[in-house]
């Protein structure tokens, strides 16, 4: 089957070979693909739009921002926001804020926010119209989700930092297939 639909190819295949500009530049499972050549999971997460319903100058929502920043960042540490949907996806911006060892989650929070404060002047790109804000986390940090989703599944942690709910799901191979040809450039 020869198509440029890649959820095609990877319904429809056993293995998939990407070529780009007349070259073969990789074969293999789509398993294999997205392990070797994506970014890693996306975390979506459902914020409670209605608290942003008011805030003209972005002030709650880069609070916000800073407390979900400071919340993965806890477990995943190299996990990297995703822009908003609509918003080139493809491009990976690393969150704002260092979750110091030992520090309180307070404190940790209130150095997010002012790392966000200082660092991103405009953190809607980060939040969909609809509230949905994405991370990426990373292959290498697999055995740190579970501590991550455990902290997301407590009601008042999801209520602390505006989140009504969350979906992770693996790399698409579009994704595979857009990296792979950002390589070539």
């Amino acid at each position: 089957v020869t198509t440029h639909q890649m959820d095609e190819a990877e319904l429809l295949s056993d293995r998939v070979g990407i070529m780009s500009r007349g070259k073969l530049r990789c074969a293999g499972t789509s398993l294999f693909l997205k392990t070797r050549f994506a970014s890693g999971y996306h975390l979506d997460l459902d914020l409670d739009a209605a608290a942003f319903t008011d805030d003209v100058d972005g002030k709650k929502l880069k609070n916000v921002c800073a407390k979900l920043a400071a919340a993965v960042r806890h477990h995943v540490p190299s996990a990297t926001w995703r822009l908003a949907v609509g918003r080139l996806q493809a491009k990976r911006v690393h969150v704002f804020g260092i979750a110091t060892a030992g520090a309180s989650p307070s404190t940790t929070a209130t150095t997010a926010a002012v790392a966000v404060a200082d660092q991103v002047e405009d953190v809607r790109q980060y939040v969909s119209a609809s509230g949905q804000a994405g991370f990426l986390l990373p292959l290498t940090e697999t055995p740190h989700f579970a501590d991550l989703f455990d902290e997301l599944e407590q009601a008042d942690v999801r209520a602390r930092l505006g989140v009504i709910g969350y979906g992770v799901s693996l790399t698409t191979m579009e994704e595979v297939f857009r990296n792979l040809a950002e390589e070539e450039k």
